[in-house]
This record gives structure tokens, sequence and C-alpha cells, in this order.
């Protein structure tokens, strides 16, 4: 993308950038080897409201994708570590404790059966000018679907299997 930055791309909000789209492609047809999410934890009490702030993919090329709803919910964008532990340090500043969370979750839920399986594609959908809206993608492993996207009423990620 000679000569563009994320900040001079062209594109309309709520779609995915070019440089994103160009991500997503490159690890089409890698093995996953792990999960973790980043939990975005309201206070330190015991049943204390969260929410899924971002999600990790590894994959055995040594790899990673990393999917937040960001802080304001307006849509998925692939961040860097950079970016999440900014984020985690400066929510931790203005809230006096740790707000991001990491849960591993490689072996667990819908991700046990999927570990080790390639990502086949990954699908988005079409929005406004023929451009890929970043409200949700799909995800398409050998033998399994998962819909991640972004919660209706509240904040953060949802991921299910569909």
């Amino acid at each position: 993308m000679s000569g563009t930055t994320a900040n001079q791309d062209p594109i309309l909000p709520n779609h995915f950038r070019l440089e994103e789209l160009q991500t997503f492609l490159s690890f089409e047809h890698k093995t996953l080897s792990g999960v973790n999410y980043y939990l975005w934890v309201q206070d330190k009490t015991e049943n204390a409201s969260h929410f899924l702030f971002a999600m990790e993919l590894q994959f055995d090329t040594g790899g990673r994708l990393l999917l937040s709803s960001g802080e304001d919910s307006a849509g998925i964008s692939i961040i860097t570590d950079d970016v999440l532990i900014e984020t985690a340090k400066r929510l931790e500043q203005m809230h006096g404790h740790p707000v991001i969370q990491s849960m591993p979750r490689s072996n667990q839920g819908l991700w046990a059966n999927i570990t080790g399986t390639s990502l086949e594609e990954v699908q988005l959908s079409r929005g406004e000018n023929d451009l890929f809206r970043n409200d949700a993608l799909m995800l398409r492993f050998e033998e399994a679907h998962i819909l991640v996207r972004l919660v209706e009423a509240g904040d953060g990620l949802e991921i299910r299997e569909v």
C-alpha cells in the first residue's frame, strides 16, 4: 500500500481498511495454535460486569491476529500488542486497578475442537460502496464457523459458533 498510512486511508467509517483486509488474507490457510481473550473488567468485585475487549488468534507460523471492539465499540479492528498494552496501562491508571485481564481459551469451549485446524477463510459482509463492514466477521475453519461481532446492546465482542 505504497505511501498510504492508516490515518490517510480513505475508507469510510464502519468499514475495514485495506491494510486490515490484507492482514486477514495473510492468515488464511494457517493453522490455529492458540486463542486468548482480553476481558475489560469494570471493577474488582467478584460479580463485576465485564465484556470481551479483544481476542487474539495465534497461528503455527508465529503470527498473531488481535481483534478488538475498541474502547468505543464503533467497529471491529485489528490492533497491535502496543495498542493493547497502552490501553491496559491507561485504564489501570484511570481506575486504580487492572481493567484488562487475559484469559487463555485454546483448550476451552468452542476453541477446544478448533485449535490445531486451519483457518480456511475470513468472510466479511459488504456495505456501502462495495466496501467491507467492520461490525462482524466469520472465521471459517475446517470443521467450524465462528462468528465474531459487536455486541448489539452494549460493549465488546461476541464470539459464537454458527
